[in-house]
């Protein structure tokens, strides 16, 4: 009886054996091979460094500064920093700066920085003296 059992177990082994090579032998669905492609594209996928270039209203008697920065909109808004390009969105103002270079495979961008700046000084008014 036992020969009988080992056959047995060694006969379902090789029917699983042949149908699961016969299920890899099967052409994909296209849900199948979608899934794939998506696979694929996200593996191929290039991710830059990306900030928003910090940004000010301009001065009444400056404007903005000629050698940092450049107006979009009703701001001033910063030079990207070298290594970096200019993405502009002028409907909200915005100045995007992404690296040139893309990041290392595997690694993924920082969420969301902002540069930070201050608002420069005032000159005083030459027209009211001592007040």
């Amino acid at each position: 009886m036992r020969p009988t059992r080992l056959t047995a177990l060694a006969l379902g082994a090789a029917l699983a054996g042949l149908m699961a090579g016969a299920a890899a032998q099967q052409p994909l669905t296209p849900q199948q091979k979608l899934e794939a492609q998506q696979k694929a594209q996200q593996a191929a996928k290039v991710y830059y460094d990306v900030y928003e270039a910090s940004r000010r209203f301009p001065t009444r008697s400056g404007g903005c500064q000629q050698d940092k920065e450049q107006p979009l909109g009703s701001f001033c808004v910063k030079l990207c920093k070298a290594g970096y390009v200019a993405t502009d969105n002028a409907k909200a103002a915005v100045r995007q700066c992404r690296s040139q270079k893309p990041l290392p495979p595997g690694q993924l961008p920082t969420a969301g920085r902002k540069e930070t700046s201050t608002q420069p000084a005032a000159k005083p008014s030459a027209s009211r003296p001592g007040t």
